[in-house]
C-alpha cells in the first residue's frame, strides 16, 4: 500500500511539473520566451528581452560609456517588432527573421544577429 502512495505522489509531481512548462506555438512565442544577446567585434553588447508585453532592447559599449536603451510596450506581428519607448514616446520598428537559435533584427538599413 505504501508503494502505491509513493507512486501516485510521483506521478502527480511529474504531471504538475510538466503542465507548468511553457510551450512554443508560433514565432512570436519563441521570441517572447527567450532572452537574445550578442557580443560585437567592437566589444559592445546587445540584448533584447520581452516580459509580458514589455520589451527591452539595449546596446552597451565596451567601456559602458555609450548606451542605447529602448523599453516599453512591445508588439510583434508576422514580420516586425515594435517597441514604444516609455521615455521618448516614440515607436521603433525592427524587421526580424527567426531561424533556429538566431534572431536577426533589422533597423534603418542595418542588421544584427542575436543568439538565444
Amino acid at each position: 500500500m505504501k508503494c502505491y502512495k509513493i507512486l501516485i505522489a510521483a506521478v502527480l509531481c511529474v504531471s504538475v511539473m510538466t503542465s507548468c512548462t511553457q510551450t512554443v506555438s508560433n514565432t512570436s512565442d519563441e521570441i517572447r520566451m527567450n532572452k537574445w544577446s550578442a557580443k560585437l567585434k567592437s566589444g559592445s553588447s546587445v540584448s533584447f528581452k520581452i516580459s509580458d508585453d514589455f520589451g527591452k532592447f539595449q546596446i552597451k559599449s565596451k567601456d559602458k560609456d555609450a548606451c542605447v536603451k529602448l523599453s516599453g510596450l512591445c508588439v510583434i506581428d508576422s514580420d516586425s517588432i515594435v517597441i514604444i519607448d516609455s521615455k521618448d514616446k516614440q515607436s521603433y520598428e525592427f524587421s526580424y527573421k527567426l531561424h533556429n537559435n538566431k534572431l536577426k533584427l533589422g533597423y534603418n538599413g542595418g542588421e544584427i544577429s542575436l543568439k538565444r
